[in-house]
């Protein structure tokens, strides 16, 4: 993979506009109008107006300092809510003194102006006129004001994820896969990068698994703590199905709290069926082997369409974790499909991606139904065309012989 410097420009662009948007995170009123004007809902964190999800991090820390499990209680965040991350998180704030205000603002600084430097990149990699398109819409769109807005975790993910996938090291894989492994759980889906080696795999997985072990009485109370989010601006099986849930209450339907343990596994048991089999039927349409290198286009497209698939199955997921289908991209659009197929695919993207501009206020509307099954339509309709194109690539690139691959 050529992968291309970033130029002083880059640099200087992505350190201002860093800059820019930490500034006005001095001044709540400021803050919430520049969101407000970009269609984005400012959280008011009362101490400090930005970056509410990193915030909620820093809060959960002060409360664990005062005595709380803050898996339990975390009376020190300006709602209360129960930390929902790994406490892995807890301990880095805590060894950074991210308690300490400035710490804290370059840390802030630095996160985002990774996070720039790396759309600059990407668009450098691949160099095509239609994905530099593509990314611009990407950047204005509400899923990435979103995440800068709220300085989600994901947006480290993202980062994690990146360098990972340019990385040529086997080693500096691993690192950057482990540690995004350790900070969210959910990049566990791009292990699928690592298929072409089956030792390397089998050591991944092992050390995955290792990961889990150790992590399993946390992740019962992140999934506890987790919200599903029955919202327009959020995907997978389970928002869905809050979503039905909500209605059912609201108008007497069957689907209630006794039975909703029950359609919430079997749906998703559904949905990974339903991925397994678009995947084998992608595979058996795809070409005869040609070669078994992976290209780097492939590569960036089974992790973000994996992640995709992954997270939609499994976990109540707002619009930020969107952020993974730029990977994506670059190899959609390089195909040579039919016109029309490329258009609903990116009307698909462009519409998920903005999500968060058909969200409402009255969720029992026939309106907000239409708008909510429409768009969630658009995010199905990607699951499916990921499904299948990820098992073209698995029999064209005779991934399943696990084999020893160049890259």
């Amino acid at each position: 993979m050529n992968v291309k410097k970033i130029g002083i420009y880059e640099i200087v662009f992505s350190c201002l506009l860093a800059t820019i948007i930490i500034l006005l995170s001095f001044d709540e009123t400021l803050w919430i109008r520049f969101w407000s004007f970009l269609s984005i809902p400012a959280v008011n964190a009362v101490y400090q107006p930005g970056f509410s999800d990193f915030n909620w991090i820093l809060k959960s820390l002060l409360s664990r300092e005062h005595g709380f499990d803050p898996y339990i209680e975390n009376p020190t965040h300006y709602m209360g809510v129960p930390y929902a991350y790994p406490s892995i998180w807890i301990d880095l704030f805590s060894l950074f003194n991210l308690k300490n205000i400035f710490i804290y603002h370059i840390v802030v600084f630095t996160i985002l102006s990774l996070y720039f430097l790396v759309l600059f990149h990407i668009r450098k990699i691949f160099q095509n006129p239609k994905f530099d398109f593509c990314l611009l819409i990407f950047f204005l769109s509400t899923t990435n004001f979103l995440v800068i807005e709220r300085l989600n975790v994901e947006i480290i993910m993202f980062l994690l994820v990146y360098y990972l996938l340019i990385s040529k090291n086997f080693y500096v894989k691993l690192l950057f896969y482990l540690s995004a492994v350790l900070g969210k759980v959910f990049p566990i889906f791009s292990i699928i990068i690592f298929f072409d080696n089956k030792k390397k795999f089998v050591l991944v997985l092992f050390l995955t698994l290792i990961i889990l072990f150790f992590y399993r009485n946390q992740l019962a109370m992140i999934s506890k703590n987790n919200i599903e989010f029955a919202l327009i601006f959020a995907y997978g099986i389970r928002g869905m199905l809050k979503a039905f849930y909500n209605y059912s209450i609201e108008f007497g339907y069957f689907l209630n709290e006794s039975n909703l343990n029950f359609w919430r596994n079997m749906l998703i048991s559904f949905g990974f069926l339903y991925v397994v089999l678009v995947f084998f039927f992608g595979f058996k349409k795809a070409d005869n082997l040609k070669t078994e290198i992976l290209d780097s286009k492939e590569i960036f497209f089974l992790c973000g369409g994996s992640i995709y698939l992954g997270t939609f199955i499994l976990g109540p997921n707002l619009d930020y974790r969107l952020i993974f289908l730029i990977f994506a991209l670059p190899y959609m659009l390089e195909r040579n499909d039919n016109f029309y197929f490329k258009i609903i695919f990116l009307l698909s993207f462009f519409i998920s991606i903005n999500s968060l501009w058909f969200e409402g206020v009255d969720k029992f509307t026939y309106f907000y139904f239409a708008k909510g099954f429409f768009v969630h339509s658009c995010k199905l309709l990607l699951l499916t065309i990921f499904a299948f194109y990820i098992g073209k690539i698995f029999k064209e690139k005779n991934l399943f012989s696990l084999k020893k691959l160049q890259n």
